[in-house]
């Protein structure tokens, strides 16, 4: 085949891309009323509540609003307080200096850092992590000591049971029950 035999073809392409080109315009015009259309249709009160979260979520915040932020949200210390209380759990303050820089760590950044973020209460973080030690299977001292923050924070024994067995269809009822083991603990010692 000779150049000349390609010439046609490339001038058909061409034009198929102009055509494929006009297609897409008209394509995204139409999704563009649709999503006009659509968001019309939505109740007043949801594009009031959305839009300043939406706002909120892309601004970036700046040095100065972030330090603030982070001076006026509680300390880890104060977190961790709240949640298991003071005589309850493993002590937070080790008597091997060797495991001070752990402890000050996880006080700061596991407390301090994700304990204090927004958009979920303190009970519910608690639960999560409840669940999460009852599924990987650390029913020990830490999972004694978060039920018995978790029911510092409001959640019943029955709840917490019942969280417990839902564990048992996704992480197994060997895990369920060593966590049930654990919280039948706490109830009877009162």
């Amino acid at each position: 085949m000779g150049a000349d035999e390609f010439l046609p073809l490339a001038e058909s392409s061409g034009e198929i891309g102009a055509r494929f080109g006009v297609l897409i315009d008209q394509l995204g015009s139409e999704r563009s009323e649709r999503a006009a259309a659509d968001a019309a249709a939505l109740p007043l009160d949801f594009h009031m509540d959305v839009a300043p979260r939406v706002e909120d979520a892309m601004s970036t915040p700046t040095a100065t609003s972030t330090q603030t932020d982070k001076d006026a949200r509680p300390s880890g210390a104060s977190i961790r307080q709240r949640v298991v209380g003071g005589a309850t759990g493993p002590r937070t303050t080790p008597g091997d200096p060797f495991l001070a820089p752990f402890f000050e760590t996880a006080t700061e950044h596991v407390w301090g850092g994700v304990w204090n973020r927004p958009g979920l209460e303190l009970k519910y973080r608690s639960l999560v992590v409840v669940s999460v030690l009852a599924a990987t299977g650390h029913a020990n001292e830490e999972l004694k000591t978060h039920l018995r923050g978790a029911l510092n924070l409001g959640w019943t024994v029955d709840e917490l049971r019942e969280a417990l067995l839902q564990i048992g269809g996704y992480a197994g009822f060997p895990a369920a029950h060593e966590a049930l083991d654990v919280l039948s603990e706490i109830v009877t010692q009162g």
